[in-house]
């Protein structure tokens, strides 16, 4: 079987997304599928996403980047814009038996599902959170945005089989009557830790944040939250508009946690697990997450996460008791659930940890995805309905209709 991936980008600066089609297909690949990734990039791309395209590579993925336009480079990276690409796709399409493409409001899905279509085959999309009531209705900013959002994605569904969404958040929130969409949690654990990442001492009790510098992620509320609790110190990595993270650093120093806080800006994999190694606990107060990926990696690591029931993976934290799941992302919900944390003993917070460990490898394991996705594409290209590995039920849910 063989499966062509399609995304504008892989570079790892732009997001969770990117991270996450990576580790996709080299799940896949792992499972026994043949998989091509085609991509764009330019010189700077190149070799931030050396890494990237070298993991890929080692495990079997055949990776194929081509040229945007030097001309707002950064933009049509993120559109997909590349003619070339265009052009290899109209050429090659018919090889693969089916085509998955990523994200939705790109030049290379719009492409990229149209050709999979007209040859006849399967069109999987993994969406990304863009084909959710947040996105278009919240996100857009603008009456004219989420017109020409609505009209992309008629254009589009018509053109595609099934939407693999990465969690029941994400399924809910972006499927319309006669969509069939599956929820396959994103693969995050790769190599599964016997033992969760050991606790460091205290005090000080130390809260980490990953991800952009962005609103919607509501870092400000954490600040206050962090605040709130005497000596308690605030690791923030990430990176996002430089104005936005100007306020949030005025906002540290009228809350005089300055001296408590510090912003490391943008991590790779080895600072990523840096901050895990020193921190108790994780904090995602994100107004609205399909999935959750900093958090998914702080529990793969066994660090318990404080995040926003509007968040995918809180079905997760919820049922393994891995963390707290607040209503809402307020400072001080957010203090109280981080609070507790604090409070507890070592042995309740290092049993956490260990169901941290056991959730994470259970439904969020590349070989969770890597069965889960085989099966999806034998079900499109045969017709035929395969049944799933009971042992992995609990990450999957069933290729469904929407009503």
């Amino acid at each position: 079987m063989r499966i062509l991936r399609i995304i504008p980008t892989i570079d790892p600066e732009v997001g969770g997304p990117s991270n996450s089609a990576v580790n996709q297909a080299i799940a896949e690949a792992n499972a026994g599928v043949s998989t091509t990734f085609v991509f764009t990039g330019d010189e700077a791309s190149a070799r931030s996403t050396s890494r990237s395209r070298r993991r890929l590579e080692d495990s079997g993925v055949r990776t194929l980047m081509f040229p945007r336009p030097r001309w707002l480079s950064t933009q049509a990276g993120l559109w997909g814009v590349s003619l070339p690409l265009v052009a290899w796709l109209v050429r090659n399409v018919r090889r693969y038996d089916v085509v998955h493409v990523h994200y939705v409001w790109t030049l290379t899905t719009l492409v990229g599902a149209a050709l999979g279509s007209v040859t006849g085959r399967p069109v999987v999309l993994t969406a990304h959170e863009s084909l959710t009531r947040y996105d278009i209705d919240t996100a857009s900013g603008s009456v004219i945005k989420r017109r020409l959002k609505l009209a992309l994605r008629r254009v589009l569904m018509r053109r595609v089989d099934v939407v693999v969404c990465a969690s029941p958040l994400e399924q809910r929130d972006s499927l319309q009557a006669g969509e069939r969409g599956v929820v396959i949690y994103h693969p995050v654990v790769e190599h599964p830790r016997e033992d969760p990442q050991p606790e460091p001492g205290q005090p000080p009790f130390v809260v980490g944040y990953l991800g952009r510098l962005h609103p919607k992620k509501n870092v400000d509320k954490a600040l206050e939250a962090v605040a709130a609790l005497p000596d308690a110190r605030f690791v923030v990595c990430g990176d996002g508009d430089a104005r936005y993270r100007q306020q949030l650093v005025s906002l540290a120093d009228d809350l005089h946690v300055s001296d408590r806080t510090e912003w490391r800006g943008h991590v790779d994999a080895e600072g990523r697990q840096a901050l895990f190694a020193e921190c108790h606990v994780t904090v995602m107060p994100s107004s609205y997450e399909c999935f959750g990926m900093a958090g998914a990696e702080a529990l793969a690591a066994g660090v318990p996460v404080v995040l926003t029931s509007s968040t995918g993976i809180a079905s997760i934290v919820a049922d393994d008791d891995s963390g707290c799941v607040v209503p809402r992302p307020e400072a001080s919900v957010l203090a109280t659930a981080l609070r507790s944390l604090q409070d507890s003993s070592p042995a309740d917070r290092a049993s956490m940890r260990r169901r941290a460990i056991t959730g994470a490898t259970k439904s969020l394991s590349f070989d969770a995805y890597g069965a889960a996705v085989h099966t999806l594409y034998l079900e499109l290209c045969t017709g035929a309905s395969v049944s799933h590995d009971p042992a992995q039920e609990t990450p999957i849910e069933r290729l469904t209709a929407a009503s």
